[in-house]
């Protein structure tokens, strides 16, 4: 029996920013929902709240409006008498935990072996040439600008190793001869550091043909410019809890149109709405791919993530949407490398 079954449970009276702030303190990301007599109401999951924000409701909405009503659960005579079915149950259906229940509460909870070690490779693109920075890319690559004492390039791979991911292959194509000095001198410990090298530019998707026959399931996209402290281990669990061909992480983007928006019904005046706020669903540069949409590129042929992904859609493969909460700047142009300093320096 687990000792700290409260950090697990979460009352039915919270929010969904409530259960993300749990969520994040926890490993395995799950859960278990109760009312003030601490019967078991439900369960809420990374993924839950993801699919939660997709809506694009507000986070300080009710946990019920997240809440799976039909988790898979234990009795505690079933569990004494068949702890290895539910052990199996685990592994065989990707649960993160099951709840083992006396009276419709919660007593126990079963949870899956847990492995440390990420075998999923890990690709960094790190060849564009930084155009909206100049001149700080004039004689530097973008992924070499410092943030804070450290280059933006080596945050990430920190960042990567942090989580036990194995194996990184950095893309490069621009200032290529730098990064991979840089990256030598530096050392990495406990990680597999290697190069994909383009000889001739190849878009944001070309290089990703020399994984072909050489990755297992799948890979982890991210470009080397993208500063935030999101775990690619979600990312990579929404993929494989969605059952998805290609997933791509993306964020609810915000802003106001500071007029009154004037509408029109037949071509005739209908209503002014005052300065409206609107909601559009942006990339975020970072992507989970499976073997089977790797396949669909050719060795040396200039291919943009989009055109992948479109062709991807196009060949009837599952395409998921991971939206995130967590912090995120594209660091592409001086603004945003500002804000990128500013949030560090807040961290």
């Amino acid at each position: 029996m687990i000792n700290d079954l409260k950090k697990y449970l979460i009352l039915s009276s919270s929010s969904i920013s409530d259960a993300i702030k749990r969520l994040n303190e926890i490993n395995p990301q799950i859960l278990f929902v109760v009312n003030k007599s601490s019967k078991l109401l439900g369960s809420v999951t990374d993924g839950d709240v993801r699919r939660y924000i997709l809506k694009s409701e507000p986070l300080n909405k009710n946990i019920k409006h997240a809440i799976n009503k039909n988790p898979v659960t234990c009795n505690i005579r079933k569990k004494k008498l068949e702890l290895n079915y539910y052990k199996n149950l685990l592994v065989k259906r990707n649960l993160k935990a099951i709840p083992v229940t006396k009276n419709k509460k919660i007593v126990d909870i079963i949870f899956p072996q847990i492995i440390r070690k990420q075998s999923t490779p890990v690709i960094i693109m790190a060849g564009g040439k930084g155009s909206r920075l100049l001149p700080l890319t004039t004689n530097t690559p973008k992924p070499l600008i410092k943030i804070h004492s450290k280059p933006m390039l080596q945050h990430l791979i920190e960042n990567i190793k942090n989580e036990d991911f194995q194996n990184i292959f950095i893309s490069i194509n621009h200032f290529g001869l730098q990064i991979k000095k840089f990256i030598n001198s530096i050392k990495f410990k406990d990680i597999n550091i290697k190069f994909v090298e383009e000889k001739t530019p190849l878009d944001t998707a070309g290089c990703l043909s020399f994984f072909k026959n050489k990755i297992d399931k799948n890979l982890i996209v991210i470009n080397a410019d993208v500063m935030t402290d999101l775990k690619l281990e979600k990312i990579l669990n929404y993929h494989l809890d969605s059952k998805s061909d290609l997933t791509i992480g993306c964020l609810i983007h915000q802003y106001q149109i500071p007029f009154g928006v004037i509408k029109l019904k037949k071509n005739k005046y209908n209503a002014i709405e005052e300065k409206p706020i609107i909601k559009k669903l942006v990339n975020c540069g970072i992507y989970v791919l499976s073997k089977n949409v790797i396949t669909l590129t050719k060795k040396n042929e200039r291919l943009s993530m989009l055109g992948l992904i479109e062709r991807a859609k196009s060949k009837k493969k599952k395409i998921a949407l991971f939206p995130m909460h967590e912090n995120w700047i594209d660091v592409g142009n001086k603004v945003n490398l500002q804000k990128a300093r500013d949030w560090l320096t807040e961290k």
